[in-house]
Parts: C-alpha cells; structure tokens; sequence
C-alpha cells in the first residue's frame, strides 16, 4: 500500500477517492458503537464517572441540535481533499489515525466499561417538547455506556489539531463550530464532565503519539 501511495499526486480526484473509502470505513467502525458497549459489560460492572462539577451542569434539551453536528464529522472532513496544501499523504495518515483512535476507545470501553449520565435523567419530569423528544430518541439509539472517554470529543481535538498543522487559517474559523457538539454532549446529559476531559485526552494522544509519527515516518521514507 505505501508504494501505491508514492504514486498518488496531489490530484483533486485522488483524494476525493481516498478519503471517500477511508470515510466509508470510518463510519462502518463507528457502527459498532452499540455493540461494544453491550460486550463491555461482560467483563466487569461499568463504573460510573460523576464528580462534583456535574451537580453544576444544568440539563438544556436545546443543546441536542448542536450535539447532532458530532454525527456529520466525517462527511464534513471530506472537504479536506479540496485543500491544496493537504495531501492523499496527508489524508491517509489523518483518517488512519481516526480509525485508530476509535479502536483505542472501543479497547478502553471493554477493559474499563462506564456509563453515560442518560442513566440518571428521567425526560418526563420535563416540559414535552420537540428537544425533549429528540434527546429522549438520542437515548434510545445508543447504549448508556462507552461513556469514558467520549468519543463525541475525542475525534473532534484530533480534527482540530490535524485542521492547526495543516490549514492554520481555518483552525480559528473553525474551532467555536466544533466545540458545540463537545458542550452539547455535557448539557444534554449524554456525558459527565469527566467524560469530555477523557476525550480531550484522547483525541490528543492519538495526534501526537500516532499522527506525528505515522507522518514522519511517510515523510522520512518519501512516501
């Protein structure tokens, strides 16, 4: 496969294509979501990550549209191959540092199962309206557990860090867009805080101890 990249350019098409599969991949593993937390609790009873700052957390069910944004993620990194200073190199080493990222947390949630702050809200002691409603579909389609480390935010800092090295102009543009779903995932009571702080962390970890090195290497080795 690294030869084959060798012979990539920087062509449009190339990396429309490239990041078209590894997107497509992205989201197969992303589907798998469900399943893992279900394994998860095969091996040991979930902790709970609650600490004091979420007693300050104030559920707002409004904050479900900006969480929903989490979901396009992918797709909105498609644009990345319209870029001319980022490369099918570059894409490469991006999306498979994402796949990485998501099997880290997916290993992670079966060694240490957690669970989502959706477990101890009850939707009915609030007024019926449509956000109500979504959050309360939004419960109901995922697992309350693989709640430690989030991977709302995980692959959101790993996004915005690849978006600072590569397109810095666009980082400031779009850093307040991408932390709405990161708070969202808070306020609509998805995640505790504690949850997010792991996420950071892993998102982080996946850039610096998986993207940098993979890229030197592909730079080194003039791939």
């Amino acid at each position: 496969m690294l030869e084959k990249l060798s012979k990539l350019h920087n062509d449009t098409r190339d990396k429309v294509r490239i990041s078209l599969w590894l997107v497509a991949i992205w989201y197969t593993l992303i589907c798998l979501y469900n399943i893992v937390g279900e394994l998860s609790l095969l091996s040991r009873t979930p902790f709970v990550p609650l600490t004091i700052l979420d007693d300050y957390v104030t559920f707002t069910p409004a904050f479900v549209f900006g969480y929903s944004l989490m979901f396009f993620l992918p797709l909105v990194t498609l644009f990345f191959s319209l870029y001319k200073n980022i490369t099918p190199r570059d894409l490469i080493t991006f999306y498979f540092s994402q796949i990485f990222l998501l099997l880290s947390c997916y290993v992670f949630y079966l060694l240490f199962p957690s669970t989502a702050s959706s477990i101890i809200v009850d939707l009915s002691s609030y007024p019926e309206t449509f956000a109500t409603w979504s959050v309360g579909i939004l419960y109901q389609l995922g697992v309350p557990y693989n709640a430690f480390p989030s991977y709302h935010v995980a692959p959101i800092i790993l996004t915005l860090l690849f978006i600072y090295k590569k397109a810095p102009r666009y980082f400031w543009l779009l850093s307040p867009i991408m932390f709405v779903p990161i708070i969202a995932t808070v306020f609509i009571k998805y995640h505790f805080v504690l949850d997010i702080v792991g996420g950071i962390g892993f998102g982080a970890l996946a850039y610096y101890f998986f993207y940098v090195p993979l890229s030197n290497l592909l730079n080194k080795r003039n791939y």
